[in-house]
């Protein structure tokens, strides 16, 4: 089930859970997709496995990574 959360550095969407042939388990993709990148898409993404449970924290946690890598 795909979502998008606001968190306190930008959206993260979620997707659908898929099959990751790199990590050879089903996962999850986050995304994380900063105010001033929501023109054009541009983002960080990573794949987790989909069994972790996507609590505020876990996202936030997510996102203050990613949020210092853009």
């Amino acid at each position: 089930m795909a979502a998008t959360i606001d968190t306190q550095f930008g959206q993260v969407t979620t997707s659908a859970p898929y099959f990751s042939h790199q990590l050879g388990c089903e996962v999850i993709n986050l995304t994380l997709i900063k105010p001033q990148n929501e023109s054009n898409g541009w983002g960080i993404s990573k794949e987790c496995p989909s069994n972790v449970s996507l609590t505020n924290q876990f996202l936030n946690m997510f996102a203050r990574d990613a949020a210092q890598v853009i």
